[in-house]
């Protein structure tokens, strides 16, 4: 008993007994961050719909140099630069495994 005792003083002593993991990161949030310092319409939603689709795309083989010009070709406002930082944005955020690929 003497050394139960002893072992919960050590962790009442060393925060151990009282500390919570800290919360998860919202990616989300994150994601959009960085998706309106460049791009400012649609909703929230549809921005999180294409980080995710960037991901996607990668999972199943394409490259960059793919997802790039595919982007592009969904739409003409968006520049080679733009859709380059919009694949970061993606993959930085929600699909790290993949930042080797640009």
């Amino acid at each position: 008993m003497k050394h139960f005792w002893g072992i919960a003083a050590l962790l009442l002593l060393t925060g151990c007994a009282t500390q919570a993991a800290p919360p998860a990161p919202d990616l989300d949030s994150i994601y959009l961050t960085q998706y309106r310092e460049r791009f400012h319409g649609g909703t929230d939603e549809a921005g999180i719909r294409i980080g995710h689709s960037v991901c996607d795309a990668y999972k199943a083989g394409t490259t960059f140099a793919g997802e790039v010009a595919y982007i592009m070709a969904q739409n003409a406002t968006i520049s080679a630069g733009d859709a380059g930082y919009l694949i970061g944005a993606s993959t930085a955020t929600y699909c790290p495994e993949f930042n080797n690929r640009h």
